[in-house]
Formats: C-alpha cells, structure tokens, sequence
C-alpha cells in the first residue's frame, strides 16, 4: 500500500499546535513591524479568521500588485478556506513575481502535494536551488506517494545529514523504514500546510541573500501526534483536456487571465504530450499574456514535439517566411576607393590619389582616416592650403586623432603660421604627451621665435623619448650652444 497525504476535505482546519513539525523554519524572521493592510492580515490569520484576511490581503495586491509577501500570504488564506486551486494560483503568482525566492516554490510543492499532485511537486521542489532539510523532505514525501521509496530514502539521509535533529525527517525516516519491512504499513506520511504562528507578513529577504539561523521560536518541538490509519481517498477523475482548455477560454472571457494560466499550465502538466495544451499555453501568452519569449519557447516545443501537427507546419512556414523577410538583401559590391588611394599614394600618384579619396569620403563621410590620408596626399602635392584644410575636416570627425594635429600643425608652421601651428601642437601633446615628434617641432618653432627657454623643454623632452633619432645630434649641439 501507498501512503498518501491526510487531507481531510482538502482544508487545514484540523492542523492544530505542533503539526507542522517545523516545514517552514528555513525562512527568514520578519524584518521590522507590519505596519497597514498587511498587520491586520497577520491579526486575522493568527485569529483564524481567513475571510477577512483573504480580504485584506486582496486590498494590498490591488495596491502593491508585485507584493511577494501578500501573495504567498494570500495563497496560505485560501489554503486554510478550502479554496486549493485559488491557494495554487496565489503561489504561482508568487514564483513569477520573484523566481529564484524559494519560499513560493515551497509553498506550492507543499500544496501539490496536499491535492495529491505527486509528481508536479516533485518537479517544483526539485528546481529549487536551496535544496535544505525541508525542501528534500517534502521531495521525499512527494517521492513516497509516487511509488518511489528508494529515492525518497536517499533524500530523507540527505536532510537528516543537514540537519540530524530535524523531526519530519526522522518521522519520514521511521514510516519508510516501516513500509519497507512491511510493519505499520498503513502509517500516513503526513504533510500539513502551515501553523498560523508560522505565517509570515513582511517581505521575505532579497533572492540570492542568505537565509538567516532558525530560531528556536521557528521551530516546533511537539513530537509527530499518533494518526489514525486513513484509506486512500477515492481520486476523482481527470477533467479531459479539451474540457480544460474550455474553461479556460472561458476564464479568459471573462477576464480572468490569471486563473486561465493556472488552467491551461495544470492542462499541459496533466496532459504533457497533447497537442492542443501545449498549443493553447503558447497562444495564451502570446496574445493574451504578452510574454513574447515565454509564447516563443512553447512554440518552438510545440514544433518540436508535434512536427507533422498543421499548427506546427504553419508554423515553420511562418518562421521561414519572417526569416527570409527579416534577412537583408545584398548590397551590391562597392568600389573600395579606400584601397585605391593607399595604391595610388603609395606610388606617388597624387593626383588619382586625391580623386580616389574624396570618392572615398563620399562614400563614408565620417571617416576620419579618409579626410586624413587626403590631406596627406594635398600636402604631397605641395598644396598647403587644401592639405589644412582636409586635417580640419579629420579633426571635426574625430578631435583627438593626434597624428592629424600635427600634421595640421606642421602645415601651419610650413605655411607661416605659427601661433595657429603652436595651439595645434599643444593640444596634440595634452593628449599624448609622449609624442617625441610633437616636441622636436615645438623646440623648432619656440627656437625661431627666440623662446629658447621653451625650446629647451621640449628639445630636452625629445631627446629623452628618442635619443637616437636622425636629429638628435643636432639637438644636442644646440642645447650645448652658449646663450646670452
């Protein structure tokens, strides 16, 4: 026989003082002082009074609909009224809110398997990253109920290897124990929802923050109680697919999204490999839940799963048709006159180098490197004044491409224009100060103004970048000079 979880009615009014055996003690203590609509939930969850609770908290979402902690709350008040399938969307809704927070998967595995969905809550509690005592012993539970004991075992050394004094471990432990050397095998392996003295008001620590030490408040110390031998409650019969995808439409008529996502996701966990699920989950977010990438991914399983399915060739049609639209049509080939000019100057060949150029910069008018190499081949063709003006253009594209300041600088200086010459090549050095060249001309320049303290400067700082250059001799004798 298997054993099965006691939910008498599919409500928790019979969880009394200790039943919980410590199920939430993995989480954090509440961090300050409830203050509102949240304060008076705790009140009326610690007075049983769900009603009014549920109320409550329904008025906080409506203000604070991204609230995790009035979601989860939510989800315990219709837990505790009976309402499993309104509880189960409350934690849904939970997990979207904040995905990698674990207390919302918890919560929902926990519910799953109160409403015998054995293996949905196995899949729940599996991908939860803070795998602690709790989580992988209600696994084992889940695992128990779904004809694996070997692997529920495994998990039950896990939690108590975490935590060896962790009491619904142990519990598990004996009742596995038990079924397996056939003595007491009718003993239910119980997993009741939570006290009211456990329900958390405040938000929940940020994800990814560690879960702080239990404290012995959190944790119940009152033994398992005796349970009385229960028989397998008669399961009631699986709604048919179609049947579900109708009262989804219908829920989503009537503007109930959320309680369609629950319907159509319980369809598709239900019936894995139906077509029209998986199809009607995809088409839910896609045009009524708007979460294009989500809609993609089922689309793409559906494709995968239903290849010969129509829906799924017109889908690849589809899918081919946007790629073929959405891919750009060839351009066709340029003349590189870029390259042009490199062979043209190369071969001093000013002339077609200059007219290459400029087709160049037609082509690409915020090349600097083109405004550049045809102020270049300007000044190689001796015409000053159209070579400054072609290192200008270079410098409006890009202000600090230093070899055009001091190309512009040493035109300037070649065409009389020192002080134009001087602001250019100050700059250049600002930038980049150990541009040797830069300092060679800007001694030449201040030695033929008669600032030779100037010169001084930057001949002594050219010869410390290039000691060896061709003019370093002559630097060098120079600054050797006697000066009045």
């Amino acid at each position: 026989m298997r054993m099965i979880a006691y939910t008498p009615s599919r409500t928790m009014g019979w969880i009394g003082v200790g039943v919980l055996f410590g199920l939430l003690t993995g989480c954090r203590q509440p961090v300050g002082v409830p203050k509102g609509r949240l304060a008076e939930a705790q009140v009326a969850m610690q007075q049983s009074d769900y009603v009014k609770a549920r109320e409550l908290l329904q008025q906080v979402i409506t203000d604070q609909p991204q609230s995790l902690t009035a979601h989860i709350n939510l989800g315990m008040a219709h837990w505790r009224l009976g309402d499993l399938t309104a509880a189960t969307a409350a934690f849904y809704r939970a997990t979207e809110i904040a995905p990698e927070h674990p207390l919302a998967w918890r919560m929902l595995g926990q519910l799953l398997i109160a409403d015998a969905n054995y293996d949905g809550a196995t899949e729940v509690l599996a991908n939860i990253k803070q795998q602690d005592e709790v989580v992988l012993t209600l696994r084992a539970i889940a695992l128990q109920n779904a004809e694996n004991p070997a692997l529920a075992f495994q998990l039950i050394e896990k939690a108590l290897a975490i935590n060896p004094g962790y009491a619904p471990a142990q519990h598990t432990k004996t009742l596995l124990q038990q079924k397996k050397t056939q003595e007491n095998i009718d003993q239910p392996i119980i997993t009741p929802p939570p006290q009211d003295s456990q329900i958390l008001i405040e938000q929940p620590a940020p994800i990814g923050q560690e879960q702080s030490a239990t404290t012995a408040s959190q944790t119940a110390t009152t033994p398992p109680p005796d349970v009385a031998k229960q028989a397998p409650p008669a399961s009631a019969p699986k709604a048919s697919v179609q049947a579900m995808i109708r009262k989804a439409n219908s829920e989503i008529e009537s503007g109930d999204h959320d309680r369609a996502l629950l319907t159509l996701k319980n369809a598709v966990q239900t019936y894995p490999d139906n077509a029209d699920a998986v199809w009607s989950l995809a088409v839910f977010y896609d045009r009524h839940a708007g979460i294009k990438e989500r809609a993609d991914g089922l689309y793409k399983t559906f494709v995968d799963m239903f290849p010969d399915d129509p829906r799924a060739v017109a889908r690849k049609r589809q899918a081919a048709a946007e790629a073929a639209a959405s891919k750009p049509k060839p351009k066709p080939p340029e003349a590189n006159f870029f390259n042009d000019g490199l062979d043209h100057y190369k071969h001093k060949r000013w002339d077609e180098a200059i007219v290459a150029y400029r087709k160049a910069l037609s082509q690409d008018p915020k090349s600097a490197s083109c405004a550049y190499n045809l102020g270049l081949s300007y000044k190689a063709k001796e015409d000053l004044n159209a070579a400054a003006e072609s290192f200008r253009h270079a410098l409006n594209i890009d202000p600090e491409m230093v070899k055009a300041l001091y190309m512009l600088g040493l035109t300037e200086n070649q065409r009389k224009r020192n002080a134009d010459a001087l602001a250019h090549l100050n700059k250049l050095i600002r930038i980049e100060p150990d541009f040797a060249k830069a300092h060679l001309l800007l001694g030449n320049i201040y030695q033929s103004e008669n600032r030779a303290d100037m010169a001084i400067v930057h001949f002594e700082r050219f010869l410390l970048l290039t000691p060896d250059d061709i003019a370093a001799p002559q630097v060098r004798k120079w600054l050797t000079q006697p000066r009045r």
